[in-house]
């Protein structure tokens, strides 16, 4: 079954007949895609929706989000909350309870580290690389010093350290010499990995944003990341499980089989957001006549959502061609199956996030239930 699709063509218009949407360029019909299958449409700079569309969407719970073209989160368009107040009640006494919040930020703080170190020792299986076997050895200590934080700083303190190691070696998981990659940067990224990864994150975290809204959680109280005007921190908290599953190990994919060349780069395309779309015709976006199937650092995160003015001097993004590409292997990537150990079987990763979600909601109606993040198999 399709779940998502992807729209990057610029100048696409979507309009509505009967029970599909039909999507229009240069006022040709490029392809018809049922609501039946759907369940979200994500949507990478300008591309225009008829009213009737839209609202055959929200009756068909198909959720639509929108980002720019050099990949910041705009918002969405979904259905109405589900009316579950007891729930976020629930959520609401959980997360302002220091004990509770600390003992599930813990949880997620472990599994995220679990999984930076189950890619590392993949990696360092082949490449027996010094550095990154103290690495490991680093960041599995820093696991060890977490049943002894004893608040939310001390989780984000250990945390922070866990990412810095983390990232101190990724660039040594990268053997095409045509990239390189010093470590962690954003707001705006300044090199095409760090391009690819911040991409990459927004794109699962809008995803996973609208699996917990319609959870009836609410995403902007969460346990790890703290609460701030406009942050989707709950959504954050679940991201952490999977940046590394997910996003990290496309990128990793992508640079070493060389499927992305440092063309499919470069500064911001210089058009505003009223102007986006009108263009180059050969500015080359994601296919869209093609329907991708579904899918399914820490505190440092909002930088990939919504965060407003930004200096974008030396600022490196995906173009054109790159989104297609980078696109084409992280949707993918979603509908491969991961093994849950909480369940002890596979699942596709897509329904993962959906399941920590749930997780999550156990967790904060049942002070008796622990939350057991997402560890992604050694």
């Amino acid at each position: 079954m399709i779940e998502v699709l992807v729209i990057s063509e610029p100048g696409t218009t979507v309009h509505a007949e009967k029970d599909h949407l039909v999507l229009e360029r240069g006022g040709h019909a490029v392809r018809e895609v049922p609501l039946s299958g759907l369940s979200e449409v994500l949507c990478v700079g300008r591309v225009e929706w008829t009213s009737t569309a839209l609202w055959k969407c929200l009756r068909h719970d198909v959720r639509v989000v929108f980002m720019t073209r050099d990949g910041r989160y705009l918002g969405r368009v979904s259905g109405a909350l589900t009316r579950n107040g007891d729930l976020r009640l629930a959520q609401y006494r959980a997360v302002t309870e220091p004990k509770r919040a600390v003992e599930i930020a813990k949880r997620v703080v472990e599994a995220k580290m679990h999984n930076q170190r189950s890619l590392l020792m993949r990696r360092q299986r082949d490449l027996k690389d010094p550095d990154i076997a103290l690495a490991l050895s680093k960041i599995r200590r820093i696991m060890e010093q977490m049943g002894s934080a004893k608040d939310i700083e001390d989780v984000r303190g250990l945390e922070g350290a866990g990412a810095q190691i983390y990232f101190g070696v990724f660039g040594r998981l990268i053997s095409n010499p045509l990239f390189s990659f010093c470590g962690r940067n954003r707001r705006p990224p300044r090199d095409p990995v760090n391009a690819m990864l911040s991409f990459g994150y927004t794109v699962v975290g809008a995803l996973l944003e609208g699996d917990v809204e319609a959870s009836g959680l609410d995403p902007a109280l969460g346990c790890l990341h703290a609460c701030a005007y406009g942050r989707a921190s709950l959504m954050l908290d679940i991201l952490e499980e999977f940046r590394t599953p997910v996003v990290d190990m496309v990128v990793l994919r992508l640079l070493n089989r060389r499927q992305i060349m440092p063309t499919d780069f470069g500064p911001p395309e210089g058009q505003s957001e009223d102007e986006e779309g009108e263009g180059d015709d050969n500015d080359d976006g994601f296919d869209p006549e093609k329907v991708i199937p579904a899918l399914a650092e820490s505190t440092e995160a909002m930088e990939d959502f919504r965060d407003g003015e930004r200096d974008l001097k030396g600022a490196v993004y995906l173009r054109g061609p790159g989104k297609k590409i980078f696109l084409s292997a992280l949707l993918p990537r979603l509908h491969e199956r991961g093994f849950d150990a909480n369940e002890k079987a596979s699942f596709e990763i897509r329904a993962l996030m959906r399941h920590q979600v749930y997780r999550m909601a156990r967790a904060f109606v049942d002070k008796d239930c622990q939350y057991n993040g997402f560890k992604m198999k050694e």
